[in-house]
């Protein structure tokens, strides 16, 4: 990480951050080989998809039966967040097999540059999708709210603008 940060004139005047965040995207994405053991299996990922879908559902159940304001926001919170871990789980399924395809057909060192740009291509799309949810539930959003999603769409488009840099780079 030192290395990248030198790379780019730190520390100094001259510190150029945005090429910093670029390459440190493509750094996170960096893919070698790895052998197919280390990968987790698809079983075990469907196996915790399954868990988290009946855990949403748990708590889906436990808004409708809220009786104060102040558990329904608890249980509001909490379904957020089980939806988020399943669409984590279902990107992990995606890129699990992408990952095993690329272990199949792309063992060989000539193969690098195509993994890294498939990977970056992956980020990038996936900061795309997550700017494009942010952006939906600001329409959906209660006033109160809105403030606070704004300021996560301004991040989530800073961060899609650095991964498609980092895209366009590889």
């Amino acid at each position: 990480m030192g290395a990248l940060y030198r790379k780019h004139g730190w520390p100094g005047e001259n510190f150029d951050g945005e090429a910093f965040l670029v390459d440190h995207v493509r750094h996170k994405t960096d893919v070698k080989y790895v052998p197919g053991e280390m990968w987790p299996s698809q079983k075990q990922l469907t196996e915790k998809r399954e868990q988290d879908k009946a855990a949403a559902l748990q708590t889906a159940q436990k808004f409708a039966g809220a009786e104060t304001v102040d558990q329904e926001w608890v249980a509001r919170w909490e379904i957020w967040n089980a939806e988020q871990t399943t669409c984590e789980m279902e990107n992990a399924i995606r890129r699990n097999e992408e990952l095993m395809a690329w272990g199949k057909t792309l063992q060989k060192t000539e193969g690098l540059p195509l993994r890294e740009f498939e990977a970056v291509r992956s980020a990038f799309e996936w900061e795309q999708r997550n700017l494009e949810q942010l952006k939906q539930d600001l329409e959906v959003a209660e006033a109160v709210s809105q403030p606070e999603i704004q300021k996560r769409i301004r991040y989530a488009e800073q961060r899609t603008t650095i991964h498609q840099k980092a895209h366009m780079a590889s």
